[in-house]
């Protein structure tokens, strides 16, 4: 198992990686919860698959995203953006 952060514009994504042997397989943890949650999923997987967990935005050591221009209280961002930082 290893830890890395990438560099998605002016924010930083943690995420974890383990195999190395087969395909990726990208696993996305529950919310609220981080990478971390998903160390026992990718034991498993490992043996057949490069398996990648990252840290959603906001959640687990990925900076969080960037507010609207207009502040609105309770603001969630759209699940797209969460996408968007996977893709």
């Amino acid at each position: 198992l290893t830890r890395h952060f990438a560099t998605l514009g002016n924010r930083q994504v943690h995420y974890r990686r383990m195999g190395g042997g087969g395909p990726p397989l990208i696993a996305i943890h529950r919310l609220p919860r981080s990478s971390k949650h998903m160390v026992p999923f990718m034991q498993t997987a490992s043996e057949k698959f490069t398996v990648i967990a990252p840290d959603l935005a906001g959640y687990g050591n990925s900076w969080q995203l960037p507010p609207p221009a207009i502040v609105q209280v309770n603001y969630i961002p759209p699940f797209r953006e969460y996408v968007d930082d996977i893709d």
